[in-house]
């Protein structure tokens, strides 16, 4: 689970967003060489990269709102 939030304590608002992810490894050989030429590509030198495919399922998320008051 990852959770974003942002708050501005001069306007009294922000948000907040909760995304469930799943996370698996590509095991797949196919898949692997696949992605291995069209897939992304790490900054860092690395002999055997693997990849980690992450897909997310339910999202919510909400405005947060409040009242500003005079003095």
């Amino acid at each position: 689970m990852v959770e974003v939030d942002e708050f501005t304590a001069v306007a009294q608002s922000g948000w907040s967003v909760i995304v469930t992810v799943r996370a698996s490894v590509v095991a797949d050989a196919a898949e692997h060489e696949r992605l291995s030429w069209t897939g992304s590509h790490s900054w860092m030198p690395v002999r055997d990269g693997g990849f980690v495919r992450i897909g997310s399922e339910p999202v919510a998320g909400r405005e947060i709102t409040g009242v500003r008051t005079t003095r």
